[in-house]
C-alpha cells in the first residue's frame, strides 16, 4: 500500500472492532454509527461482485429509528451521517490514491464503489463463493472468531436486531458448513488429529450440530480411540434429550451401532447428509379433485422460479385459480430444495402482525421467549432452503416488509404468493393467472367443467349436443375456474342451455362495473348471488350467520351460533360457498365469500344479534378450559384453543366493543394462562 493511504479494517466476527489508520478507531459519537457502518459494509459484501448496495435512506431510517417520526428520523440519520464520515472520511483508492469511503445523494447512501478496505466477513464470503480448495476453507474458518456482531445490540431498534439476527445465522451456517467439509476431507485422508480440531471447533459453535458430533465419533475411531468416540455418542444422546427431547437421527443410531460392533471402515466411510424429515416434504395441501390443464402456466410459472426469481406473486381476481396454479407448481419443484415446500394460508387473518404465527404453525416452529415472533421466525428460516407459498396475500399488503427482509435474511428462501394485488416489493416477479378460455380451444375449460359435474349428476353426458353449450358456458365465465365450479354445480337443478340462458342475459353475474364496489369484489358478485338464489331457504340464513366466524369452526360451534344443522352445512359446501372437513368436522368459508355473506348479514340487520351469540359461545368455551388448563388435559385444551384463536380474538374484541365486562372477566383467567 503506498504511502499515505489510510489503512480501514473492520471486523465484524465477534467483538466489533474498527482500526483507522493503523489506529483502533473507538471515537464513533453512537452506537448507530456503528450500527450504520455495519449495516453498509456487511450488505455491501453480500450484494452481487463489483455492484455495492445503494440502500433507500427511507429503508436506512426504518432500520434504526423504526418508532421515530419521519422528520426526526431524517434529521437522525443525516446527523448519523456526518459522524460517520467524520470519524472515516478517506480510504485507499485503486490507484493508489484516496477515496471518499461512503457516497451519497438525497435517496441513496452506498460504500463507495472504488473504495479499498477489509472486512472478515467479505472476504469469508469471497473464500467460500465457488468450489472452494481446503486451504480457501481453513482461511474462511479462521476469519470466524465468533459470531456476527456478537457483542453489538440496538435495544431501541427491532428492525436492525432481527437483520443482525438474520445475518449472524447465515454466517454461522456458513461456517459449520465449511467445517463440516474440512473435517471430511481429512478424515478421507487418514489424517484424524486434523479432523478431531475441526470436528470440536464445529460443536463449539453450535453445540447440537449433528452431524460435527458424527465426524467427531469417526475422527476419534480412526485413532483407536474407539470407547471415547462410543462414550461421546452417549453424551450426545444425552444433550438431544435434555435440549430438545428428541433421539439422534437414524444416521446417528447406524454409527454408534457400527464402531460399537467393532466395524472399522464406519470411521472411513464419507459423511452422509440426512435427508429432510419426511414432513418437511409433506407441508403442502391434497387437493381432493385433479389438476386440469395449465400445463403452458406451470412451465412458465416453473421456468421464472428457475431463474432466479425469488419472489413470485401469482396475480389475478377471485377465482382464478391462482391457489391451485400454486399448489401444484409447489408440489412438482419441492424436491429441488433441501426442505421441500411449504403451504401458509393466509385467508383467517386480519391483521399483518400475526403473518410470522401462521408461517410456524405451517413449519411446526414453537416460539421461545427469546425474541418476537418475527425476529424468531426470521432467524429460524435464515439457513432453510425451501419454497414458501403464501396464500391470499392481499388483505395483508402490511405485511410485505415482513417478506422483503425475510427474502434479505433467508438466501436458500423462495417466495411464492397469491394475491389479488401486487405485493409493491423491488424483488418482485408478477405471473398474471388468468382463466382458462382464453386458451385457444378452451379444452382445459370444458374438462374442468365436466370433472365437477360428474361429482353432481354422474350420468351427465357433455359429448353429444350438450358440448357446444357446455363450450358456450365456459366461454361466457371466461374460464374461471370458480365460476366454472359453481356453473357446474348448477347442473344438479338446471340444464346447461338454462345455465347459459342465465350468464348470457346476465352480465352482471360474473362481473359488476359499479364504481363504489372495491376491485377484489367486481369480479365475482354476481356469481355469489345467483349461488345464493340456488340455496334452500335454510341456506341462506345459514351462511350468513357463518361469516361471523374466522378461519372457519367446528360443526358444533356452528350449530350453537347459528343453529344451523350439518344438512345445512353440507348444502352450502355442495354449492362451494364453504368446506366441510370429514376428519376434523370442522367447516370453512373462504374470505371473500364470507365477506359477501357479512354484507348480506348486516344488510338484514342481524350483524350485532349474531356477534353477540359468537362472542358469549366463545368467550364461554374459554372459561370452560380453565378445569382443563389446570388439570390433566393441559395440552389438549391448549390445542383447542390454539385452533380456535382466530375466533377467540374476534369474540374478544366484540366484547371490548360492546362492553361485556362480566363476559370477559370469566374468560380473562383461561385466556391469561393460555399465553404463558
Amino acid at each position: 500500500m503506498a504511502v499515505g493511504e489510510m489503512k480501514l479494517e473492520l471486523q465484524l466476527f465477534g467483538p466489533f472492532a474498527v482500526v483507522y489508520d493503523d489506529q483502533p478507531l473507538d471515537t464513533f459519537r453512537s452506537n448507530k454509527t456503528r450500527a450504520l457502518l455495519a449495516y453498509l459494509v456487511t450488505e455491501d459484501a453480500f450484494a452481487e461482485k463489483g455492484r455495492p448496495a445503494a440502500h433507500q435512506r427511507e429503508r436506512l431510517m426504518a432500520l434504526l429509528w423504526p418508532r421515530t417520526p419521519q422528520q426526526s428520523a431524517q434529521v437522525n440519520l443525516r446527523q448519523t451521517l456526518y459522524q460517520l464520515r467524520q470519524a472515516i472520511p478517506e480510504v485507499a483508492g485503486p490507484d493508489g490514491g484516496r477515496e471518499p469511503f461512503l457516497l451519497s445523494d438525497r435517496q441513496t447512501v452506498q460504500v463507495n464503489r472504488g473504495a479499498r478496505y477489509h472486512l472478515d466477513v467479505a472476504r469469508f464470503l469471497r473464500l467460500q463463493a465457488k468450489d472452494p480448495s481446503p486451504d480457501e476453507l481453513a482461511e474462511a474458518v479462521s476469519l470466524y472468531r465468533g459470531p456476527f456482531l456478537s457483542d453489538f445490540h440496538l435495544p431501541d431498534s427491532e428492525t436492525f436486531e432481527e437483520w443482525a439476527a438474520g445475518r449472524r445465522a447465515t454466517l454461522q451456517r456458513m461456517a459449520l458448513e465449511a467445517l463440516e467439509t474440512l473435517t471430511e476431507h481429512h478424515l478421507q485422508r487418514a489424517q484424524p488429529v486434523e479432523a478431531e480440531r475441526y470436528a470440536r471447533r464445529q460443536l463449539e459453535i453450535d453445540e447440537l450440530w449433528e452431524s460435527g458430533h458424527r465426524q467427531l465419533m469417526r475422527a476419534l475411531a480412526q485413532q483407536g480411540r474407539r470407547n471415547t468416540a462410543l462414550a461421546h455418542y452417549e453424551e450426545y444422546r444425552a444433550l438431544l434429550a435434555d435440549e430438545l427431547t428428541v433421539e439422534p437421527s437414524v444416521e446417528s443410531e447406524a454409527l454408534y451401532a457400527s464402531l460399537r460392533a467393532g466395524e472399522v471402515g464406519a470411521a472411513l466411510a464419507p459423511l452422509a447428509r440426512a435427508e429432510p424429515d419426511a414432513r418437511e416434504k409433506r407441508r403442502l395441501p391434497s387437493p381432493v379433485t385433479p389438476f386440469v390443464g395449465r400445463q403452458r402456466e406451470m412451465a412458465q410459472v416453473n421456468g421464472m422460479l428457475e431463474n432466479g426469481c425469488r419472489l413470485l406473486t401469482l396475480l389475478g381476481p377471485g377465482g382464478s385459480g391462482k391457489t391451485r396454479l400454486a399448489i401444484e407448481v409447489a408440489r412438482r419443484r419441492a424436491g429441488e430444495y433441501t426442505h421441500g415446500a411449504v403451504f401458509v394460508e393466509l385467508a383467517p387473518l386480519s391483521d399483518p402482525a400475526n403473518i410470522p404465527t401462521a408461517i410456524a404453525a405451517a413449519l411446526d416452529f414453537h416460539f421461545t421467549s427469546a425474541g418476537t415472533p418475527r425476529d424468531q421466525i426470521l432467524n429460524y428460516l435464515a439457513n432453510k432452503d425451501l419454497l414458501l407459498v403464501l396464500d391470499n396475500v392481499e388483505h395483508l399488503l402490511g405485511g410485505a416488509d415482513l417478506v422483503a427482509d425475510l427474502l434479505h435474511t433467508a438466501p436458500g428462501v423462495s417466495v411464492m404468493a397469491t394475491s389479488r394485488a401486487r405485493l409493491n416489493i423491488g424483488s418482485e416477479c408478477l405471473f398474471e393467472v388468468r382463466g382458462l378460455a382464453h386458451l385457444e380451444d378452451g379444452a382445459e375449460a370444458v374438462e374442468m367443467f365436466m370433472e365437477y359435474v360428474r361429482r353432481v349428476r354422474p350420468g351427465f353426458d357433455g359429448d353429444g349436443e350438450e358440448k357446444p353449450v357446455v363450450i358456450q358456458i365456459c366461454r361466457l365465465v371466461e374460464g374461471m375456474p370458480l365460476a366454472i365450479e359453481l356453473a357446474a354445480s348448477w347442473v344438479r337443478y338446471l340444464s346447461p342451455a338454462d345455465i347459459a340462458r342465465e350468464l348470457a342475459e346476465d352480465v352482471d353475474f360474473l362481473e359488476s362495473t359499479r364504481a363504489d364496489l372495491p376491485e377484489r369484489q367486481r369480479s365475482m358478485r354476481a356469481a355469489f348471488d345467483h349461488s345464493w338464489n340456488l340455496l334452500d331457504e335454510d341456506g341462506p340464513e345459514a351462511l350468513m350467520k357463518l361469516s361471523a366466524f374466522r378461519g372457519g369452526a367446528s360443526r358444533r360451534a356452528a350449530k350453537a351460533v347459528t343453529g344451523a344443522s350439518l344438512q345445512a352445512l353440507a348444502a352450502l359446501a355442495d354449492h362451494a360457498l364453504l368446506t366441510l372437513d370429514p376428519d376434523s368436522g370442522r367447516f370453512a368459508v373462504h374470505e371473500l365469500i364470507r365477506q359477501f355473506a357479512l354484507e348480506r348479514l348486516e344488510e338484514a340487520g342481524e350483524a350485532d344479534a349474531v356477534r353477540d351469540a359468537h362472542s358469549d359461545y366463545y368467550l364461554q368455551a374459554l372459561a370452560g378450559r380453565l378445569p382443563d388448563l389446570k388439570g390433566r388435559d393441559q395440552l389438549g385444551a391448549l390445542d383447542a384453543i390454539e385452533r380456535d384463536f382466530e375466533n377467540v380474538r374476534a369474540a374478544w374484541r366484540w366484547a371490548v366493543r360492546q362492553r361485556r365486562w362480566q363476559h370477559l372477566s370469566q374468560a380473562s383467567q383461561t385466556l391469561y394462562l393460555f399465553a404463558l
